[in-house]
């Protein structure tokens, strides 16, 4: 949602200089009232002005370390916890070659 907030702050600013990062800021947070059961997530990152909307409208190097939903990491150091990520390229590179050979075959 960073980037989302990141996009937002740059077209308003496009369109008036003095839009300030502070009201895209208020839109991402109000986001949390739609669905209400990410208030309790909890999301960790690598910068640690991550509390001021100034700031991370202008960082550029924001990345997540840790999220915990329902007191339950799903992303840990990086890494996801639930899914096998290595699998799953395997899985999707299977997959890849298989459609490509379909679509050769079909000319």
């Amino acid at each position: 949602m960073m980037a989302e907030f990141q996009l937002a702050f740059v077209a308003g600013r496009a369109d008036d200089i003095s839009f300030s990062p502070d009201l895209a800021w208020e839109w991402l947070w109000n986001g949390s009232h739609l669905v209400p059961e990410t208030q309790s997530d909890v999301v960790t990152w690598n910068y640690p002005r991550m509390d001021s909307s100034w700031h991370v409208a202008y960082t550029t190097s924001l990345h997540v370390t840790d999220v915990s939903i329902n007191n339950e990491y799903v992303l840990s150091a990086g890494n996801l916890t639930k899914v096998d990520l290595k699998e799953i390229r395997r899985k999707a590179e299977e997959q890849s070659q298989r459609l490509h050979h379909a679509l050769a075959m079909s000319e």
